[in-house]
């Protein structure tokens, strides 16, 4: 994510990680059978799955919640911010991913849950990031937008 159109202190060893990326950004599609399974665990006896809250899985206080993210049992990535998006009716979160294992339509599976209690192995598929398609308005002319006010 840094730019390298000015000096800035650390540029130096930036430029040397960037050249050699290991991992890239992109977002997880993840299983409805699989959120449905964790979903239904809360009204099960027993121990359930780290529950949801929509439409935003919130941050811990220690910096955040991570879930690592596998493929044949490797770990290949970490995965944050689980989120439901009632645009897309998806759940998706973002990974930083092994470079060879972030072609768009790669199966992963992301170990949803904390440390210590019941991880819930829920299926997931590499997407595009970001995942938002739709129009940038950037390059949109405001001055062509009635304001709906008089005009001066």
């Amino acid at each position: 994510m840094a730019k390298f159109d000015h000096d800035f202190f650390g540029r130096e060893a930036i430029e040397a990680e960037a050249a050699v990326r290991r991992r890239k950004t992109v977002t997880l599609r993840w299983n409805k059978e699989d959120i449905l399974d964790v979903f239904a665990s809360q009204f099960e006896p027993g121990e359930e799955y780290k529950h949801f809250e929509f439409p935003t899985t919130p941050q811990s206080p220690a910096g955040g919640h991570a879930d690592l993210v596998t493929k044949g049992g490797q770990v290949v990535g970490i995965s944050s911010l689980a989120v439901y998006s009632y645009h897309y009716r998806q759940m998706l979160s973002h990974c930083a991913i092994d470079v060879d294992q972030a072609e768009i339509g790669n199966e992963v599976v992301v170990q949803w849950g904390d440390h210590g209690g019941r991880i819930k192995p829920v299926r997931a598929v590499v997407e595009r990031f970001p995942y938002l398609d739709l129009p940038r308005n950037e390059a949109v002319d405001l001055s062509s937008i009635p304001s709906g006010g008089a005009a001066a």
